[in-house]
């Protein structure tokens, strides 16, 4: 049995009162406390906090942020260092209390631990799952926007009470092209959305009121952290660098879990993502994960790094990540649509991408937020895509005995654009024995110009793990948009975009192949 206190005042610096639940143990004494401050409702939470004070026989102290549901005055995207700060003030002021604090939430929330790392605060650990990283991280890749989410979260917490996307006017993803084909006051204005944070989210990159937002870990750790990836997580580009800026720190390192997931599947037990099942071993459990990262800690265990592998449903435990225990293997484009081992023989030749904005390519699958339908996660086919003209596709032939991929890869591409501003997108396939284009990674990048001449690119694919079967084959699809995931380049009716095979220039896939 466990206690609970509901709408708890607690206030901060300001004279604003954070609504805050309280979760105890029916005995009364001290107890370790782990907070969760959520933008998303500490009532719908509630659950989940008693199964942790049970699980640990704690205090769970689950509080509403800023502007959020219960909690008094204005939302601050991204901005909860110093009301972070005043409520562990408030709790070490508790009888209950025994000085061991714990931190825990996925996305958003692992955001708000991860933001105090740098004060003098002493936290046992921080359980993060499918963080948010750096703001900037989290919202773009390769420069261009993730318009599948960052619209949709703009719109739910942009007023108290989350706003349900049934309630917004129009359709999903129709909504989309009204607000990317309108000025972005007059859209907002047209379908009655709040627009303060989605405005801040389109600030230039080069805008320095970025950097108040960027996880900074400036002194060794001595907080025992735990990051978990999924594959098929929108924010892994923020996950994998969050632990490259923590390793750099010093001091503990964190431990790095990469499993199948997508981004709020891990958190409800996901045990398979469209056709592909995870097995028994794969189901995600956050209770034992967090039961493991406090035995870790408690008893002072080395860091631990492992790795799911999709399609042979096994983990892989390594010794570092980027995994050293790998083959780097170039597969080369080629102007018979195939993926060569051999570099290309040819001397010049162009492959042209014909662009129509008023058509862009559509988004199935890959790594994307579940926010609507049907834009899902998962390993969508994209059989339906191939006869556009707009996508070059190129492939492996049928693979002469199975293997693993495991790790970050990106393609190498030359290219040439005519336009100000232009993007590349790259997707990875597995054409499986049903013939199905099974979507496992994809990549953007934003391309400025016009170029006078062809200019190397580098688009990164981020990392997976995934078996391919003898005789599947691994394709490549390169086109300018995958959208509404992306956002559209600025662009004034059709143009031509191109890629260059040449034996001088060459263009490639770089994937890592498990070595034994």
């Amino acid at each position: 049995m466990v206690f609970a206190e509901f709408s708890v005042p607690v206030p901060m610096r300001d004279s604003i009162n954070l609504s805050t639940i309280i979760i105890k143990p029916e005995k009364s004494g001290q107890y370790p406390l782990f907070l969760l401050r959520t933008p998303y409702s500490a009532k719908k939470m509630f659950t989940v906090g008693k199964m942790v004070s049970k699980q640990f026989n704690s205090v769970i102290v689950l509080q509403d942020c800023r502007g959020r549901y219960d909690s008094e005055g204005v939302f601050r995207v991204c901005d909860e260092k110093e009301d972070t700060l005043d409520t562990i003030s408030w709790i070490k002021q508790q009888d209950w209390f025994n000085g061991e604090l714990h931190i825990f939430g996925p996305s958003y929330l692992g955001y708000v631990a991860l933001q105090i790392l740098d004060e003098d605060i002493n936290i046992k650990t921080i359980f993060a799952p499918t963080v948010l990283g750096s703001l900037k991280d989290s919202i773009y890749r390769g420069n261009v926007l993730q318009y599948h989410w960052a619209l949709p979260w703009t719109i739910m917490t942009s007023t108290r009470v989350q706003s349900s996307l049934t309630l917004v006017n129009g359709k999903w993803p129709e909504v989309y092209k009204e607000v990317y084909k309108k000025d972005i006051s007059l859209a907002v204005q047209d379908l009655g959305w709040p627009d303060h944070i989605w405005k801040y989210f389109l600030t230039p990159l080069d805008n320095t009121s970025w950097d108040k937002h960027d996880l900074t870990f400036n002194q060794p750790l001595d907080t025992r952290i735990c990051l978990i990836g999924a594959w098929f997580d929108f924010l892994l580009n923020a996950t994998l660098k969050t632990y490259e800026d923590l390793l750099q720190a010093g001091g503990k390192k964190p431990d790095l879990i990469l499993g199948p997931w997508s981004h709020n599947g891990y958190l409800a037990s996901q045990a398979g993502v469209e056709s592909w099942e995870f097995g028994t071993e794969g189901k995600s459990n956050f209770l034992l994960d967090m039961k493991e990262l406090l035995e870790r800690e408690r008893n002072n265990d080395p860091q631990i790094i492992k790795a799911f592998i999709l399609r042979a449903n096994k983990w892989v435990n390594l010794d570092s990540w980027p995994p050293n225990s790998i083959i780097e293997k170039k597969f080369y484009l080629d102007v018979n649509q195939e993926l060569s081992e051999e570099p290309s023989k040819e001397d010049f030749t162009e492959l042209l991408i014909e662009i129509d904005l008023e058509n862009p390519v559509p988004t199935l699958g890959g790594n994307v937020w579940e926010s609507y339908h049907p834009i899902e996660p998962g390993p969508v086919d994209q059989s339906p895509l191939l006869e556009r003209i707009d996508i070059l596709q190129f492939y492996t032939g049928p693979l002469e005995k199975s293997f693993t991929i495991l790790g970050p890869m990106s393609v190498e591409l030359w290219i040439k654009t005519d336009v100000p501003e232009t993007h590349f997108t790259a997707k990875l396939v597995v054409v499986d024995a049903e013939n199905e284009h099974k979507i496992f990674q994809d990549g953007i990048l934003q391309i400025t110009g016009p170029t006078e001449s062809f200019v190397k690119i580098t688009i990164d694919l981020l990392a997976t793990g995934i078996k391919i079967d003898r005789n599947e084959r691994i394709g490549l699809e390169i086109s300018w948009s995958n959208f509404p995931k992306f956002t559209l380049p600025y662009l004034n009716g059709k143009t031509t975009q191109k890629v260059l095979i040449s034996r001088n220039k060459e263009s490639f896939l770089k994937i890592p192949i498990i070595n034994g």
